[in-house]
């Protein structure tokens, strides 16, 4: 602690740092840090693992860390990716990508409070909180904790535990499996898979596809495809109203509470109840 490396250029081997280390250039076999900070202000590569265990780790604007081991960065540290991350990034700490950022690999989070307003690859959340107001180039994938997407997730979004809340674009749509949570209040997606839990208070779906689990519409929500409830349960709550263009099929087994309005017309062979306060613009077709 208290001491000042820079590497400027050239090669060098493993580095450990608990004071301030600058990376401006050259290649580092290995940077593990133990607390202090680690600031890369101009293009360098690190060939092992970049391990930050304690402190802080800055890329600055307009700057790469090339990292072809990877970055890790543990609980109780920090990372501030304001330049380029060429590699995967690890975290269990709280790290922000930045506007200017972009990392060109997967994020897998688990800390508390990360987030994304650049571009990322792909999103793996385990655990903890991220949130992304920038954009996620291909895949993610919810594991446990919660996400919260105000921007675009171009590609496919599954959540297998833990919650995905949406009020942005998901493009190529969702699958919310058993044990996941996806919560779209806004913005648009593509098809959704659901057999979890599904809450729609808003925005626009291209079609729910459900096998179990449940679907409530709590907000003014619309479904432009087909809304197929093959298990589990629908409902739409009082005062509230499904836009379902491309119309309800509730299937035997499966069951439906209409408290507030469906647009659209409603096939059931399940149990289907519209109740005091709920109402069906088009043709309910019976069966169960």
């Amino acid at each position: 602690a208290g001491g000042t490396l820079n590497i400027t250029g050239g090669t060098s081997g493993a580095v450990t740092n608990a004071g301030i280390l600058d990376l401006s250039g050259g290649t580092t076999a290995s940077v593990t840090q133990s607390a202090g900070s680690t600031t890369v202000s101009g293009n360098a590569t690190v060939t092992g693992l970049t391990d930050i265990n304690g402190g802080s780790l800055t890329v600055n604007a307009g700057q790469t860390l090339t990292a072809t081991g990877g970055v890790d960065i543990a609980s109780g540290a920090t990372g501030a990716i304001n330049g380029t991350v060429t590699g995967d990034i690890t975290s269990a700490g709280d790290t922000d990508v930045a506007g200017t950022g972009i990392v060109t690999g997967t994020f897998t989070n688990s800390g508390t409070g990360s987030s994304n307003a650049g571009t990322i690859n792909a999103l793996d959340n385990d655990g903890g909180t991220f949130t992304n107001s920038g954009t996620v180039t291909t895949t993610t994938t919810v594991d446990g904790g919660t996400v919260t997407n105000s921007n675009i997730m171009t590609g496919l979004a599954t959540v297998n535990g833990g919650t995905l809340s949406s009020s942005g674009t998901l493009t190529a749509g969702a699958n919310n499996n058993a044990g996941g949570t996806l919560n779209i209040t806004g913005g648009t997606s593509g098809a959704v898979t659901n057999a979890g839990i599904l809450d729609l208070s808003g925005g626009t779906t291209a079609s729910v596809t459900q096998s179990a689990g449940s679907t409530t519409v709590s907000g003014n929500a619309t479904v432009t495809g087909l809304t197929d409830i093959n298990g589990g349960s629908l409902t739409v709550n009082a005062g509230q109203t499904l836009t379902a263009t491309g119309n309800v099929d509730i299937a035997s087994g499966a069951t439906g509470a209409i408290n507030g309005t469906v647009t659209g017309d409603l096939t059931t062979a399940g149990d289907t109840d519209v109740g005091s306060g709920g109402s069906i613009s088009g043709t309910m077709t019976n069966s169960g």
